[in-house]
């Protein structure tokens, strides 16, 4: 399981959990209905849900921004409550991946088999090497 170190103890993840909210309001995503940020297992986890699309692509993408610029230890990308998502929608994922590797931040995906599937057929499978369940990203970002 994670280690919570000097950069994502208690204080640090609860502070984050407070800017988060911050976002949450400012993007106006609790409106959009797709995304609920929160903490689990010493994690941020960005939790999708409902249709991620075209039609909620730009907040969500402002939103993805705001949370990256937060500098969290690690993040995991949880898609296990999309109802549906599109190329667009698939097209956020792999940019959030890049821009918080580039902060040196670790990170994961998880998903259910369904999307498995469509992370295939849009060629970032190999890319973003999904997980079944928070415990298991747990475990590959704490191996990084």
């Amino acid at each position: 399981m994670w280690q919570a170190t000097p950069r994502s103890g208690p204080a640090l993840l609860s502070g984050l959990l407070q800017k988060v909210q911050q976002i949450v309001q400012r993007e106006r995503l609790g409106e959009v209905g797709v995304a609920l940020l929160g903490a689990r297992d010493g994690l941020l986890v960005v939790d999708l849900h409902g249709d991620v699309d075209l039609g909620n692509a730009t907040p969500l993408r402002d939103g993805l921004d705001s949370v990256v610029a937060l500098r969290a230890p690690a993040y995991v990308v949880d898609l296990w409550r999309t109802t549906f998502i599109d190329s667009t929608g698939l097209n956020l994922v792999p940019r959030f991946r890049r821009r918080v590797r580039e902060s040196e931040a670790g990170f994961a995906v998880v998903c259910a088999p369904r999307t498995v599937r469509l992370l295939r057929a849009h060629g970032t499978l190999d890319v973003l090497d999904p997980e079944p369940g928070l415990p298991e990203a747990a475990s590959r970002i704490a191996g990084r």
